[in-house]
């Protein structure tokens, strides 16, 4: 789950806080490019594996995610907003650890970007699709080698 949320979030990451360095400073090291999306990717993966955790104990059934029914997967998205909303209340708030880019729009009470709350809907629908495909492709594999 965390390999498979951080692959999804690298790419969004990546985009999004690449080009806000690059629009926020001209002075910006190479590997702080690099570095920092990968950071974030990583953090946005223990989110996601958090909300994975809390529907994991609603449903008592840490497999949940092969045999998801429609009231799962939203309790997936609802867990990973909630999830979402406090990491970047914190971050962005009490702790003021970063802040988002002048163009980045937010949400002004909780201090969670649009963006983040995008992914935080995108990342759990992509991960519930996989597990849902995935069987499928390779069940065909095995019986086109039978």
């Amino acid at each position: 789950m965390l390999l498979s949320a951080f692959v999804l979030s690298l790419p969004w990451e990546a985009w999004l806080l690449g080009r806000q360095l690059v629009m926020d400073s001209h002075a910006v090291a190479a590997r702080e490019v690099l570095w920092l999306p990968a950071a974030a990717a990583f953090i946005h993966a223990l989110l996601v594996v958090i909300a994975f955790e809390v529907v994991a104990l609603a449903a008592q059934d840490r497999r949940w995610l092969g045999r998801a029914t429609w009231a799962l997967v939203m309790l997936f998205v609802a867990a990973m907003l909630v999830v979402t909303l406090i990491a970047e209340s914190m971050a962005t708030l009490l702790l003021e650890r970063w802040e988002h880019a002048w163009a980045l729009p937010t949400l002004a009470s909780p201090g969670a970007s649009v963006a983040s709350l995008l992914q935080a809907v995108a990342v759990p629908l992509l991960l519930v699709a996989g597990a849902e495909w995935l069987p499928r492709v390779r069940g065909r594999r095995l019986m086109d080698r039978g």
